[in-house]
């Protein structure tokens, strides 16, 4: 290779790397890194491939180079409707079978791509080698190339930690006995409760619960009122909150996650922000951060400061639950995807005594996380959970 076509190359590796480490503070590293891939990082590609087929065949002359920025430059932008073309199908991901589902889709991605590109690793072969069995072994050569490349470019900007959690069955998460999960189902939007001693979910309301962003809460008609009711509240976009009652004085006041009133519940995203704590929770050295305003950037750890170390004043009001951000800084991030072929938000964390979390994930999955051992499991198909501290019903058995 010429010190002339050295230098192009280097330039453009540049442009494709940079933006996702120098403007990082404009938007996530994911978000920067696909606008560089579709942008820059096509004519990077293109001119690797460019030379990588004259490696293969000989060739020689400039307008392979523009041949094949023309392909992966469609290619690329055809990628994307496929992706939205395949909505439908991506909503019937879950937990269980996004690894089989990704894989699948990377390769046929794959064989997609070299399919597509062929006319042009044809055309870019000169008038006097061009060979249709050859362009296609051509092609898949040349696009295998490209998808490692890419590979590590969305391993260097995205977020995939999900991908190397250990996909487990509920019931090898434990949660204390007397924990117990109320939720809304994805299929039917009744209520249903799950809890830890049985392993089992349970419809308590034959309720259709319909309406915007609805979520389950525990309140109080009164402040001085030991019990709770479970309400459902929904906020529409633009408008007052409207709340039905599922279960009048289902739990002890003390014994859930408590809400002061429905006029607090204005805002889910300062809601969803960072973890709620149930029971001796509230005393823990971890907390939880997912920020909704950027799915993709995922679940974080946050540790309380140890004396003598200085936090930040960014949210530093207590919130409704007690939470103190100033006295807390974040340690790093432990669950997240965020990736070409799939970006999952993570909300609504509900943190346990014994720190396993509960997320809501996108497509209204309900899963528990242990961000210790790094295993996660489908607990539910639902929404809008909120939980409680029970009896443990295994003991009337006694």
């Amino acid at each position: 290779m010429t010190t002339g076509k050295s230098k192009i190359i280097l330039a453009l590796l540049a442009l494709f790397c940079l933006p996702c480490t120098a403007l990082a503070n404009a938007g996530t590293p994911f978000v920067l890194g696909v606008y560089s891939h579709l942008i820059f990082g096509n004519i990077l590609i293109g001119i690797l491939e460019a030379n990588l087929l004259k490696k293969l065949n000989g060739n020689n002359g400039w307008h392979a180079v523009a041949w094949m920025i023309l392909a992966n430059y469609i290619s690329a932008f055809s990628g994307c409707f496929f992706l939205g073309a395949s909505h439908d199908w991506f909503q019937t991901w879950t937990l269980n079978t996004l690894k089989v589902n990704a894989l699948m889709l990377a390769v046929g991605l794959w064989l997609v791509t070299a399919v597509l590109e062929l006319p042009f690793v044809w055309l870019a072969m000169g008038r006097e080698n061009r060979n249709w069995c050859k362009a296609l072994k051509c092609s898949f050569i040349m696009q295998s190339f490209s998808y490692i490349l890419l590979i590590l470019w969305y391993m260097f900007c995205g977020n995939n930690s999900l991908l190397t959690c250990r996909i487990v069955e509920t019931g090898e998460i434990e949660l204390p006995n007397d924990s117990c999960i109320y939720y809304i189902g994805a299929d039917d939007n009744k209520v249903y409760k799950w809890h830890s001693a049985k392993q089992t979910s349970e419809i308590v309301s034959e309720q259709t619960l319909t309406g915007e962003r609805v979520r389950l809460f525990a309140l109080q008609k009164t402040p001085d009122d030991m019990k709770a009711d479970l309400v459902a509240v929904s906020i529409p976009f633009g408008g007052s909150a409207q709340q039905t009652l599922i279960l009048p004085q289902f739990a002890d006041a003390a014994k859930v996650i408590l809400e002061p009133s429905v006029d607090e519940i204005y805002n889910f995203s300062r809601f969803y922000w960072f973890s709620r704590t149930l029971g001796d929770a509230k005393q823990s050295n971890c907390r939880f951060e997912a920020p909704p305003h950027y799915s993709e950037r995922g679940l974080s750890l946050l540790s309380r400061l140890r004396k003598g170390e200085k936090g930040t004043d960014y949210y530093n009001k207590p919130d409704r639950y007690g939470f103190n951000r100033s006295e807390w800084k974040r340690e790093k991030r432990v669950l997240a995807l965020a990736s070409p072929l799939a970006v999952w938000s993570i909300n609504n964390p509900i943190q346990f005594s014994n720190d396993i979390v509960l997320i809501e994930m996108s497509y209204r999955q309900l899963c528990l996380f242990d961000y210790r051992t790094r295993r996660i499991a489908l607990l539910a198909r639902g929404y809008g959970a909120t939980a409680a501290i029970e009896e443990d019903p295994t003991k009337d058995d006694e």
